[in-house]
């Protein structure tokens, strides 16, 4: 199986969320025996706990859990980010998916090494609604809500690729592998081939005279499909003011998902958003909506703002002047 390199997503939202009493279960994984939450993905079990690095066996990935009171002697790490950490569990046999479909958490937000999270003066581990997990405990006062720890369990982040340590690019199913023009056209891209890396390390080669098209005065650039590869929906319309988005970065501070809201967007379905810990490197990267659909790349950043091209400018590919 191969080692697939989640992020994590943290963001802050205001819905309605109440606690029904009690635990979904008595789970535990890891070498801590960390409280564990179990989602299925894909078919697979997964379990998801916060445990401190001195649960973890540098160099041994495998571990165990005890699901609803049953040992399961293979649960491999697959990924770890701050303190959250996603085992893989050998025997889904009869496991539950404990994670409502949707569920967000009301309450103040703070800035964590983490990202975005909500805080709230609950002590349980896991906040419940109807039977389901809504949210689950990081650190004290500290939760990340059910859409956010799917994401992080989820294989939307394999669609997202890094071009050097400068720039991202994104496969857009139906449309292509999507960046910004600059990212390919600028002094330090030379060559005509264009080394792609996805999140496990793998490289992909690409070569520009591939390009659907490259347009420079509006900066993005479109490839084709990677096909064999992963690949994330285009947003249908444009997004609505003050809506979520996620932006997977591999900039100078390393991988993370950024999460803001845009805070203008024009006839084409451009945006502006909070700067936020963006920075150099993130150029080409795409923005994602909580629904996982892509909605247009960062194309650079001022003090103050980062600013995105929507997809409507590049939705009509077909219209679009192959670059000869």
């Amino acid at each position: 199986m191969n080692k697939l390199n989640f992020l994590i997503v943290l963001m802050a939202i205001t819905a309605f969320a109440q606690s029904d009493g009690g635990l979904i279960a008595p789970n535990t994984a890891g070498f801590c025996n960390a409280e564990a939450l179990v989602t299925k993905i894909e078919g697979g079990a997964y379990a998801i706990v916060f445990e401190g690095e001195g649960c973890l066996q540098p160099g041994n990935d495998l571990a165990a859990a005890t699901i609803n009171g049953k040992r399961i002697n293979d649960a491999w790490r697959i990924d770890r980010k701050g303190a959250a950490t996603l085992y893989y569990l050998g025997d889904a046999n009869g496991l539950k998916d404990e994670l409502c479909a949707t569920g967000e958490i009301q309450g103040a937000t703070v800035n964590t090494p983490l990202g975005i999270m909500t805080a709230t003066n609950r002590t349980e581990t896991f906040i419940q609604n109807n039977g389901c997990v809504v949210a689950m405990k990081a650190s004290e006062g500290l939760y990340i809500n059910a859409t956010e720890l799917r994401i992080f369990a989820s294989s939307m982040p394999q669609a997202f690729y890094r071009i050097g340590t400068r720039c991202g690019a994104t496969n857009v199913c139906g449309v292509g592998l999507v960046t910004a023009a600059h990212c390919v056209m600028g002094s330090e891209q030379r060559s005509d081939t264009i080394k792609l890396w996805d999140g496990v390390g793998d490289s992909t080669l690409i070569s520009k005279r591939q390009a659907k098209v490259i347009e420079e005065k509006s900066d993005y650039a479109i490839f084709p499909q990677i096909k064999e590869r992963h690949c994330i929906p285009p947003i249908a319309g444009n997004l609505r003011q003050g809506e979520v988005i996620y932006l997977p970065t591999f900039g100078k501070a390393g991988p993370k998902m950024v999460t803001s809201a845009y805070r203008h967007i024009d006839g084409d379905g451009d945006m502006a958003i909070d700067r936020a810990t963006i920075s150099l490197g993130n150029s080409g990267t795409g923005a994602v909506t909580r629904k996982g659909e892509f909605a247009g790349i960062m194309i650079n950043a001022t003090k103050t703002f980062a600013y995105m091209r929507g997809m409507e400018q590049i939705r009509n590919v077909s219209d679009l002047i192959k670059v000869k």
